[in-house]
């Protein structure tokens, strides 16, 4: 029967599990992790490979009505569960204060900082800066986000290069070692 690529190994119970704390980033045609690993004097101790990925916070979204002039005080948001009191906020070139967070809804203070307060269509972008916190002051909300356990597999390829012995033994106009230049 001809080898269709995918090979499956179940006899491997009592191998070690290697577990690498390497965060990934991601980008649809790059390979992080092997650019991050590189070549290894180490060979393979075993075929199914594992690691932990941190996942980040949102740190944008966007408003789900129009923001009229500087006296609205209250924004619509998309997803009200990203911000938090004290939140500094930008929108355009307008940083506003959240003061409160309802389903939905933050309570802001616009023109922060000495910003312009504008008007903007619904859509428009809302980038979190920062939570804005007094020295010493206590939490009392958890927005760390659990590492997420991920796995890829071992795969072996292979290219033949057949070069006879009479081959290696006669010269060869450019090339010493046929075997070699094969090789390469």
């Amino acid at each position: 029967m001809a080898f269709n690529g995918l090979a499956v190994y179940d006899d491997f119970a009592g191998i070690h599990e290697n577990v690498s704390d390497l965060v990934g980033f991601l980008a649809p045609y790059e390979t992080p992790l092997l650019d991050a690993l590189g070549t290894s004097d180490r060979a393979a101790t075993n075929v199914a490979y594992e690691w932990l990925e941190d996942t980040l916070n949102p740190s944008t979204d966007a408003t789900s009505a129009a923001v009229g002039s500087a006296g609205q005080t209250v924004l619509q948001v998309a997803n009200s569960d990203r911000f938090r009191v004290g939140d500094e906020i930008r929108l355009g070139s307008e940083v506003l204060l959240v003061n409160s967070t309802y389903t939905g809804t933050l309570s802001v203070t616009r023109g922060y900082g000495g910003t312009t307060a504008s008007s903007y269509a619904a859509g428009a972008a809302v980038d979190i800066i920062g939570n804005a916190a007094l020295e010493g002051e206590d939490t009392d909300e958890d927005f760390s986000r659990a590492k997420v356990r991920r796995a890829n597999y071992l795969q072996i390829f292979k290219k033949g290069v057949k070069v006879s012995g009479t081959a290696r033994a006669v010269n060869w106009i450019g090339a010493s070692d046929p075997l070699a230049y094969q090789k390469v």
